[in-house]
């Protein structure tokens, strides 16, 4: 025993049934296709029977290569010290059908493991690391520990949620939950073919679900917030969203008071001409002079800090920036409340389990003129009116208030976009040895806010040295003729960008009096790439709403022709439109590539068509121009090729004596 190091050891509790391992691993499985790891036994027993909850967990694993042995001989067990205790009841090892126990509680390590400390999250986590000596490709890893308590503030308002399958196979996965005698229970499983069982025993009800050779999942990349590709199951009492937010409401009590600092700032946002400003002022205010950094210890990771606590410190997490955020709009009489979402279930949460454990995300609803506003004071250098500030696309959130007894959709209210609007303009000198390149970017919407955060953390300098580097890599060396100019423009948030550039070898091999050059609308290429996983059983993710455009102006000296233009394009499906324009007027070639998304994601069943679509798209986006110079041009061209041509040849003589 090694309580006083905030675990233990011990035999399993008397309420956990043991599930066997089978003797072989069966030959009509589904891993015998040459999974180099298995997984023999998943097991999860939960009972929440008494004051405190206790979590059992069993783990049988097989690495049948020697790269895997070092990751299935050692791991760690994580609990939270502040209100859980972990118990460790064995590690064993079963080689030649014997198990044999290799746990020796001195020799484990606990570790406060803040993995996402650098992420500006500190929760508290203790691991308990392990090392298991002597195991070989083919033996068996068997541990099991159990982890009492959760977080008090919960109060009971949670779930529990379990995943039946996984990319590796697992042989015989097992959930077992108990309630209290007389409990109503919620299950609801998603995926799964096997019927969850529920029992009513004399010393409680029981929950149980056994999934045996389940099937092995392959994820592909790029899936939508709201899609889970694996199986699984939730399980927890029956309630409905109104006692969640009966939980949530006394974590945000009214007439919370301020500091006199933001008292006088309350006074000047009342100044501004609207609500719509008002609200506006508040949330950059929240945004960039409140950086965000979580302290998910003990209570605080649901319980927010007064929103006096928060500014004066100037840092906070979601549900603390939230909740200042919000106080600050009802002193400008905006109707503002929290409201709790969910970043990794998404929309997904509504068909769940009603419960406070569905969230981990929180930001302000606010109403304005019979209009809803989604705002996420945790974003940062967000411009423009409200409605260009608005939240990402979480689905559906639970607003903190009374009288709220479901779930709003997020999505409808969701105005910001992804715009951007590049032209550029090639010039070429009257002889063609250079090219004088200007580009003008206008930025919009999400677009803006990204390269306003890359000018916080590069500076200008680095930045157009970044973007000279893109187009050396695209036309060759160049000249940089004026350096980036940055314009903000406070009405609609957008971005202006000015860039000036002599590209001294941009032409292609070409004969004589003729020019070739390679252009490419990398401005709009990025939604249009071909997704890393083209063959999938899962729904494709893409940004929405997206609406790019580039211009393209190649101007032709006196006397210089083109020999064609190049065709026309409109490429669309479902998810998105593309189309290139191309004209010739006055001695100058235009050509417009223009990108829209139409929805937020592609059915598993359209994808190999829409990849289709998005070739063909591609393909388009870059286009070769052939150039006839002026005669008197092409004359001096071929003199000045010829001259060359025998100087190397002199050149290469010489060498050779």
């Amino acid at each position: 025993m090694r309580a006083d190091d905030g675990f233990s050891s011990g035999p399993a509790p008397e309420w956990v049934r043991i599930q066997p391992v089978p003797a072989a691993w069966p030959s009509e499985s589904s891993a015998n296709g040459g999974a180099n790891w298995r997984i023999w036994l998943l097991d999860a027993q939960v009972d929440r029977r008494g004051g405190e909850a206790v979590a059992f967990y069993e783990q049988v694993a097989e690495a049948r290569t020697r790269e895997l042995v070092g990751e299935l001989a050692r791991f760690s067990i994580p609990f939270n010290p502040e209100f859980q205790s972990l118990t460790i009841h064995d590690v064993e090892v079963r080689r030649d059908g014997e198990w044999v126990t290799r746990f020796d509680p001195q020799r484990v390590t606990l570790a406060r493991r803040e993995a996402a400390f650098e992420a500006d999250i500190a929760t508290g986590v203790m691991s308990a690391l392990i090392v298991v000596d002597d195991v070989r490709p083919g033996d068996l890893v068997r541990y099991r520990d159990s982890v009492r308590g959760e977080n008090p503030v919960l109060a009971g308002m949670l779930h529990d949620e379990f995943r039946m399958t996984w990319h590796d196979p697992i042989l015989r996965r097992h959930v077992r939950v108990l309630f209290p005698r007389g409990a109503e229970v919620d299950v609801r499983p998603f995926g799964i073919e096997a019927e969850p069982v529920v029992r009513s025993k004399r010393d409680g009800t029981e929950v149980v679900l056994l999934l045996e050779n389940a099937p092995v999942v392959k994820v592909a990349g790029d899936l939508p917030a709201w899609y889970d590709a694996y199986a699984s199951v939730q399980i927890g009492p029956r309630r409905n969203w109104s006692e969640v937010v009966a939980w949530a409401l006394p974590l945000y009590p009214e007439g919370q008071p301020l500091p006199d600092e933001l008292e006088q700032r309350i006074a000047q946002w009342r100044s501004l001409p609207d609500a719509q400003s008002r609200a506006a002022a508040a949330l950059e205010a929240v945004q960039d002079e409140v950086r965000y950094f979580s302290v998910l210890l003990g209570e605080s990771s649901h319980r927010p800090s007064a929103p006096s606590q928060t500014w004066l410190r100037r840092f906070g997490d979601c549900k603390d920036k939230a909740w200042l955020l919000a106080v600050l709009l009802r002193r400008l009489d905006v109707d503002a409340v929290p409201a709790l979402v969910s970043s990794g279930g998404n929309r997904r949460i509504a068909e769940g389990i009603p419960a406070a454990s569905q969230f981990d995300h929180a930001i302000v609803r606010a109403r304005i003129d019979d209009r809803t506003y989604w705002l996420d004071p945790t974003l940062t250098l967000q411009r423009g009116t409200l409605s260009d500030r608005s939240a990402f696309d979480f689905g559906v959130a639970l607003p903190v208030a009374a009288g709220v007894g479901a779930l709003e959709a997020v999505s409808g209210d969701v105005t910001a976009t992804w715009a951007q609007k590049v032209q550029e303009r090639f010039e070429p000198s009257a002889d063609g040895t250079r090219i004088e390149l200007t580009v003008d970017t206008v930025r919009s919407g999400r677009m803006a806010e990204r390269i306003r955060r890359e000018l916080e953390r590069q500076g200008e300098a680095e930045l157009a040295s970044g973007y000279a580097n893109h187009y050396r890599r695209l036309y060759g060396e160049l000249e940089v003729l004026s350096p980036l100019q940055v314009e903000h423009v406070e009405a609609d948030g957008s971005v202006r960008l000015r860039e000036r550039y002599a590209l001294l070898s941009p032409w292609e091999p070409s004969p004589a009096g003729r020019r070739l050059i390679d252009l490419y609308a990398d401005g709009v290429a990025d939604p249009i790439e071909l997704p890393a996983d083209p063959v999938r059983g899962h729904p494709l993710a893409l940004r929405h709403p997206v609406k790019l455009e580039q211009v393209t102006e190649f101007v032709l000296p006196p006397g210089w022709r083109l020999h064609a233009l190049p065709e026309a394009e409109q490429v669309e499906d479902d998810a998105f439109s593309y189309r290139r324009e191309v004209s010739e007027l006055a001695g100058r070639i235009v050509v417009r590539h223009a990108y829209a998304s139409r929805a937020d994601h592609v059915t598993a069943a359209a994808i190999p068509q829409h990849v289709a679509q998005r070739r063909q798209a591609n393909g388009a986006l870059g286009f070769r121009l052939a150039l006839a110079m002026a005669a008197s041009q092409a004359q001096g061209d071929r003199q000045e090729r010829m001259r060359r041509l025998v100087r190397d040849l002199l050149e290469a003589g010489e060498g050779g004596q």
